[in-house]
C-alpha cells in the first residue's frame, strides 16, 4: 500500500471514526489491483505498436459486422469525447488504417470504415492480444473468473446506486 493510502487510512481513523475502515482499507487495495490490471491490459494492447485508443478502436471496427461503425458509436463505446475519437481517427486514416465514407442515408454524417490495411493489421494483432489476454489469466478456472466478474458488478452496481443518490441529491 502506498504512503497515500497509508495517510488516508489515518485521516479516516482519526477524524471519520464511524466508517469501516477494514472496508476503506481494502476499497483503497482493491482499486489499486483494478489499476494494475488495467495498465497490463493496456500494455499488452500496445504491444501491437498502437496507441491503445487506437488499438481498441480498430478491434471495434474488425469485430463489427459491416467493419464500420460511426465516431459516435466509437466514442460512446469508448467511453471519450467525440473530438478525441476525431483525433484519433484522423492518425489511423493517416496510417492507412481507417477511412471515413459518407453516409448515404444522411449526407451530414460519416461512417468510419477499416481499410484492408486495418483490417490485415488486425488479423494478425488481435489474435496476439487474445492470447496474452488468455495466458495472463490462467491462474483462474472459469468459474473462478466468472465469480470475480460477478463480484466486481456488485461493486459497479453499488457504486452506479451510490452516485445516483447524489445525483438526486443535486
Amino acid at each position: 500500500m502506498s504512503t497515500q493510502h497509508r495517510l488516508t487510512l489515518a485521516y479516516c481513523e482519526q477524524h471519520l471514526p464511524d466508517l469501516d475502515l477494514e472496508r476503506i482499507r481494502l476499497s483503497i487495495d482493491f482499486f489499486e489491483e483494478i489499476d494494475k490490471l488495467r495498465c497490463g491490459l493496456l500494455q499488452i494492447a500496445e504491444l501491437s505498436g498502437l496507441q491503445v485508443g487506437r488499438f481498441y478502436i480498430l478491434r471495434m471496427l474488425f469485430v463489427s459486422p459491416e467493419q464500420s461503425l460511426l465516431p459516435s458509436v466509437l466514442a460512446e463505446a469508448l467511453g471519450v469525447a467525440r473530438a478525441s475519437i476525431s483525433k484519433q481517427l484522423d492518425i489511423l486514416e493517416q496510417q492507412g488504417m481507417v477511412a471515413r465514407r459518407i453516409n448515404p442515408e444522411d449526407r451530414r454524417s460519416v461512417y468510419v470504415q477499416l481499410t484492408p490495411a486495418g483490417a490485415e493489421f488486425m488479423r494478425r494483432e488481435l489474435p496476439l492480444y487474445l492470447q496474452r489476454v488468455d495466458r495472463g489469466l490462467t491462474e483462474f478456472e472459469t468459474t473462478q473468473f466468472s465469480a470475480v466478474v460477478a463480484q466486481l458488478r456488485r461493486v459497479q452496481l453499488g457504486i452506479e446506486r451510490e452516485l445516483s443518490g447524489v445525483n438526486e441529491q443535486a
